[in-house]
């Protein structure tokens, strides 16, 4: 694991446990505006590991789809 890959990694893990928190929610399953900030973080820093080979498309697309869940049941 490239340095670059573990900020990234870490970027995911801290973004996707603050989405989870549901503190960035309007509402069920909507987020606020600094809540849609940080999924556009999170959904980058997965290209990006995507890229760097950390992880297969399909791992992508499933921790997007992941967080996709999380985000419609918590808020």
């Amino acid at each position: 694991m490239t340095h670059r890959s573990l900020i990234f990694l870490l970027i995911t893990n801290v973004t996707a446990n603050t989405l989870a928190t549901g503190e960035y929610h309007v509402y069920r399953g909507r987020l606020s505006m600094t809540g849609q900030d940080l999924l556009n973080l999170f959904n980058y820093a997965v290209s990006e590991l995507e890229k760097d080979g950390f992880c297969s498309s399909e791992d992508a697309e499933k921790n997007r789809q992941w967080i996709r869940e999380e985000i419609q049941s918590i808020g």
